[in-house]
């Protein structure tokens, strides 16, 4: 009688011990897995906030580094003398049309107003057959990379006219679009023309560069 209760308290203690310690077991990787999640989701905070600062950091920087300047103030002329006359400057758009539409866009001073000593851009309109024809004085600006006029698409196009080296792009987006780059003194001009119909660049780059 004795041996069998010692025996089966053997037993019984092995079972407890065993069911102890499972249960130890348990609860140790259940807090492990606590923690791990804890992990993870804080890692996604961390990833989430540093994908914030990257998008919000363009904005602020614009925000504190000119954001605020007052903008452009575009001045309409009657012809590009007049034009040219405000300025004070010649351009190689002298011998186009008078009946064009001209354009002078100016920096503007601290009440709004236009600036007529901070040229940033000419532009004269030209109707054309089927489309129309943009000219484009950036002043100051000497590098053919350096524009903000769409429509251009390297293609390795060059060619020279009159001394000055020209690129140009000729696409198709629904109309046939060519625009030409070239650099006249200090500043940069481009010609940008859309048209339904067949465009030929030397009718636009020869009569201001021959």
């Amino acid at each position: 009688m004795k041996a069998i209760s010692i025996i089966e308290a053997v037993g019984q203690l092995d079972a407890e011990l065993l069911a102890d310690h499972l249960n130890k077991k348990q609860k140790a990787e259940e807090k492990m897995n606590r923690k791990m999640k804890t992990g993870i989701v804080a890692c996604a905070a961390i990833a989430a906030c540093a994908a914030i600062v990257v998008c919000l950091f363009p904005i602020v920087k614009l925000i504190l580094k000119g954001g605020n300047q007052p903008a452009p103030v575009t001045v309409e002329y009657e012809s590009v003398k007049e034009a040219q006359d405000a300025l004070g400057i010649v351009t190689l758009l002298t011998k186009e049309e008078t009946d064009a539409k001209v354009s002078v866009s100016y920096a503007s001073d601290s009440d709004g107003a236009a600036d007529l000593t901070k040229p940033i851009q000419m532009k004269v309109r030209k109707a054309i057959p089927e489309g129309s024809a943009d000219y484009y004085v950036l002043f100051g600006k000497t590098d053919p990379k350096d524009c903000y006029i769409a429509g251009y698409e390297e293609q390795g196009l060059k060619k020279e006219i009159g001394g000055v080296a020209v690129r140009y792009s000729v696409i198709n987006d629904g109309a046939n679009h060519f625009q030409a780059r070239f650099v006249s003194g200090n500043d940069l001009y481009v010609i940008d023309v859309v048209s339904k119909g067949d465009i030929d660049p030397d009718a636009y780059l020869l009569p201001l560069l021959s």
